[in-house]
């Protein structure tokens, strides 16, 4: 946010009267409009395709697999599974609507959603929210589109990319905080602790891992309360992405009440979400196989003959 909007957390929110509610929200809204678009066309709309080239021509990735080029960076893989789940996000994202995502332990999900959130962060002022078990895992997330932003810089020169602002924590991996040139934020939430989900007016919040939260619930109420908006409006993303071995309960019920995407990795990649196909008619030249459908035949025969 910019320096004449004060970030307020949920309580400072709530004490303040309805109308101050509705015009903090407001301001925020009106700020985001107005930042700058960094990316060049194609991929300088929120709209599904866009998403989709711009996880998959411009974002590099840190793969630590052995005989990998460029120091183990490469770009994202245009596979089905990567559509379907750039399909989700953006789906999930333009409705304002909570995501359930179980996947593998493969970080090729975690990354093509930390690219999904660069690009939609790119596009105007936002504000993403990561919180995984522990702060370290957190800040290390917040790492990833730093790192995604830097190989494009390399890559794509004639977009003259201003530098971006990071607050680096205790390791080369671990950031703090991040801040794009449009002014964008990425913020790591401390841990599973409901009470570190605070701030309001995020864009969207992703939690990792969360099977693995104790407290699971208040954790998603409090995201939730994050990504309000203001009345009429659609609000941020909730987006919990978690592998299908956590013990939470609050896990279990929501993977049993919703339909959350499957995103198992390369090796089972799943089908995109099709409406059922209405069972085909026989033709009408096809001859009748069982006594009632000739019993049937030999009836409209016969009032075809009287009728003729």
């Amino acid at each position: 946010m910019s320096e004449s909007v004060a970030l307020l957390t949920k309580q400072e929110l709530r004490r303040l009267p309805e109308t101050k509610q509705e015009e903090y929200l407001l301001l925020i809204e009106e700020e985001r409009a107005c930042s700058p678009c960094l990316w060049p066309p194609p991929y300088n709309k929120p709209t599904l395709e866009s998403r989709i080239r711009f996880v998959t021509e411009c974002c590099k990735t840190w793969d630590p697999t052995p005989g990998v080029p460029d120091d183990g960076v490469t770009l994202i893989p245009d596979k089905p599974f990567i559509r379907t789940l750039c399909w989700f996000w953006h789906n999930q994202r333009m409705a304002g609507e909570q995501g359930i995502i179980r996947k593998s332990r493969r970080m090729i999900v975690s990354n093509t959603i930390c690219a999904l959130e660069l690009h939609d962060a790119g596009l105007q002022r936002s504000e993403y929210h990561i919180g995984c078990q522990d702060y370290e895992d957190s800040a290390e997330m917040i790492w990833r589109p730093s790192h995604m932003y830097e190989w494009i810089q390399r890559d794509h020169p004639e977009w003259n990319l201003p530098d971006a602002k990071k607050w680096r924590g205790g390791g080369p991996h671990l950031l703090n905080k991040y801040q794009l040139p449009n002014g964008s934020l990425f913020l790591p939430l401390t841990g599973t602790d409901p009470d570190t989900f605070r701030q309001t007016g995020a864009t969207g919040v992703r939690i990792e891992e969360g099977a693995f939260f104790a407290r699971l619930g208040e954790c998603l109420s409090n995201a939730r309360l994050m990504c309000q908006g203001r009345p009429g409006t659609i609000g941020g993303l909730v987006m919990l992405v978690s592998t299908v071995n956590g013990a939470n309960e609050t896990w279990k019920k929501l993977t049993k009440v919703s339909t959350p995407l499957l995103v198992a990795g390369p090796a089972t990649p799943p089908r995109p979400v099709q409406p059922p196909k209405r069972p085909a008619k026989a033709p009408k030249s096809q001859k009748p196989t069982t006594l009632k459908e000739m019993l049937h035949e030999q009836v409209r025969a016969k009032y075809r003959k009287d009728y003729e």
